[in-house]
């Protein structure tokens, strides 16, 4: 068997296939008998992947669309593809749907996956800030209201120092309040924007206009002693707000149309011939980060009164008046100045939105006696009371208040600023917000009570208007609450005449009006000749006799108009009280004519008690001015040292702005 297989291989094989076994294919294999096993079966291949199908062929209309046409539009028809440029569908199934349109386009379909929708137009941006200081540079207006109200305190105190400190007071400009439609175009003569405006736009060179926007609905509700806002958003039984509610939307109306668009196309209209700057909404949402404001601020319909009044009056100044710089109040230092409440201030400010990139800054102790103090060496690590904890002997640590004790950065004005410029940069990135400091009555910070704020006795005038700041964060002092405005009137026994609204802050004895022989002071916002005396008396810086002299020639040419009539409950009493008196002067001469023929007869008056010369109210010659003082002894014209006292000659630029 052995023999006739190899015979076979002999035949069938190769020539030396049996000799050289090596050459066999590596996948063959030897049994043991030597015989190889044929390799195992491999898988067959995958077939072919088939062909795409072909595009579909669309057919069309002889009007240019597509057969059976799904979406079609007033123009053209397509066949609403992936690539679709269509949103209003039309099912159908002839050309006669598309019906005899002019066709602009034709879209086939397309196994292209549909483009990304396209992003939604980014909100707009908010109009530009004035990129430089609004106030360097620039001479600055003085309402004729406050110069008249001056002129008749002058001619109303008997005391030469006094007077001319009065006169003093006559070249520090102020700003105007608007309290409501009335000060926008005013009633017959009396001073409004309009008239301001009109008035500074026939200057040469114009200066500078600064208003303060003060008319939201339900504005007074802190104070009692507030005169009643001509907007509410709900009324009382007497006409004044009545607390409480949950809406304000007829009181947000009305602030809209009569008060903000009105004053926004007024400073549009003068806007290429009058900078301006307004201070928007004093009071209002400091109160409302307060960690537990007055009952009647912490109402619903309040709390929308402010967050959306002054969004709006930010959003239509900003764009019918981008030129106007716009300083939204932030109170001051002895409010908020602590970490926790000016978190919360930042939090009401985050309501505000892109709106608050609008500003130009913040306004801070808008009517306050806070003292303007020296700046400390602090950043974002070392905090004021912890370094005035290592210093403090020096200037910058003074704190009449006691704030620093109870961890408070607001112990003078300067201090507060720089805290509130780091609080507002980490929480708004972007915002490189400016200051303006109201100094117009804390010239005399150690003698000024800590809770009071009524009339403070011995207040001052602070640093006069100037744009030669000792920050480069503050653009500018300025006298923003009118030195002489009344704080608010008590029902104190002392009083001569009764208080409509008192203030319990008014009662304090660091206020004027609460000791025997001061006159009572007047109701919120009405002008004070005792206070306007004193506060001169005690300013922290007295003009140069250069703005003494030409103060001297524009009081001698300037006519005070008559001053404003009284209340009539107030002239009821004047009148009663002048029948009294003329009474008793009569009753006086005809007992004097009764006495003995022989003696000269005498005339017996009834005067009114007598009083220290600058609370005397009777003016020494009508409504002319009297002759003027003598030019003031050096030591009191003479500007005092200050740490913040301007170096400018230009503020002398603006003493006679007429």
């Amino acid at each position: 068997m052995r023999a006739a297989l190899l015979a076979f291989a002999a035949h069938t094989l190769p020539l030396g296939a049996l000799d050289a076994p090596s050459e066999l294919p590596d996948s063959y294999s030897y049994s043991y008998d030597g015989f190889p096993t044929p390799p195992p079966p491999q898988e067959p291949p995958p077939p072919p992947p088939p062909p795409p199908p072909p595009p579909v062929k669309i057919v069309l209309c002889s009007n240019g669309c597509p057969a059976a046409p799904k979406f079609a539009s007033d123009s053209f028809c397509d066949d609403g593809g992936p690539d679709s440029l269509f949103s209003k569908c039309e099912l159908g199934s002839d050309c006669l749907d598309c019906g005899p349109r002019e066709r602009f386009a034709k879209v086939f379909a397309s196994p292209s996956p549909p483009p990304p929708p396209p992003k939604p137009p980014p909100p707009p941006a908010p109009s530009a800030r004035p990129a430089a200081n609004p106030f360097a540079g620039r001479r600055f207006y003085t309402p004729r209201s406050y110069r008249a109200n001056l002129a008749r305190a002058i001619n109303a105190t008997a005391s030469a120092a006094a007077r001319a400190a009065l006169l003093g007071a006559w070249s520090a400009p102020t700003a105007f309040w608007v309290d409501g439609k009335r000060q926008l175009s005013g009633v017959g003569d009396e001073e409004s924007v309009r008239s301001i405006l009109a008035h500074a736009a026939a200057m040469s060179e114009p200066p500078l206009c600064v208003f303060v926007l003060h008319a939201l609905p339900n504005r007074g509700c802190l104070s009692s002693a507030a005169p009643p806002p001509d907007i509410c958003c709900a009324y009382a039984a007497d006409g004044s707000c009545a607390a409480g509610g949950g809406d304000c939307e007829a009181g947000l109306a009305a602030y809209a149309s009569e008060v903000v668009d009105p004053f926004a196309a007024l400073l549009d209209a003068y806007s290429d011939a009058v900078p301006t700057a307004v201070v928007v909404e004093p009071w209002s949402l400091a109160l409302l980060s307060l960690p537990a404001p007055a009952a009647p601020c912490a109402g619903e319909a309040t709390r929308q009164a402010f967050t959306r009044g002054v969004n709006y009056a930010i959003a239509q100044l900003a764009s019918r008046a981008p030129r106007a710089a716009l300083y939204l109040d932030a109170a001051h230092g002895g409010l908020l100045g602590w970490a926790a409440r000016l978190r919360a201030f930042c939090g009401v400010l985050h309501g505000l939105g892109p709106r608050l990139y609008s500003l130009r800054g913040f306004a801070t102790n808008v009517g306050a006696y806070q003292p303007l103090g020296v700046g400390c060496p602090t950043d974002g690590a070392l905090t004021v009371p912890t370094y005035c904890r290592a210093h403090p002997a020096d200037a910058c640590c003074a704190d009449a208040c006691g704030a620093l004790p109870r961890w408070g950065a607001g112990n003078n004005e300067l201090n507060y600023v720089a805290l509130l410029s780091r609080r507002l940069a980490a929480a708004f990135p972007g915002l490189d917000a400016r200051f303006l400091v109201d100094t117009g009555r804390n010239g005399n910070p150690a003698a000024t009570g800590c809770d009071a704020a009524c009339n403070l006795r011995a207040a001052g005038l602070g640093v006069r208007p100037t744009a030669a700041t000792a920050s480069p964060l503050v653009d500018a002092y300025f006298y923003l609450w009118p030195p002489g405005a009344s704080d608010g009137c008590s029902a104190a026994p002392s009083a001569l005449l009764p208080c409509a609204r008192p203030d319990a802050s008014c009662a304090a004895d660091v206020s004027l009006g609460t000791r025997r022989g001061e006159p009572p002071p007047p109701p919120r916002a009405v002008w004070s000749h005792a206070h306007a005396a004193l506060l001169s008396l005690h300013a922290a810086q007295h003009p140069s006799d250069v703005q003494l002299a030409a103060a001297r020639a524009a009081l001698a040419a300037y006519a005070a108009p008559p001053p404003p009539p009284p209340p009539p409950r107030r002239r009821l009493l004047l009148s009663l009280a002048a029948g009294l008196a003329a009474g008793a002067a009569l009753l006086a001469l005809l007992l004097a004519l009764t006495r003995a023929a022989a003696s000269r007869p005498s005339v017996v008056s009834c005067c009114a008690p007598s009083s220290s010369f600058f609370f005397s109210t009777l003016p020494t010659h009508d409504d002319e001015p009297p002759a003027l003082p003598p030019a003031p002894r050096r030591d009191l014209a003479g500007p005092r040292p200050h740490p913040h006292a301007a170096t400018d000659e230009r503020t002398d630029a603006y003493v006679v702005v007429e």
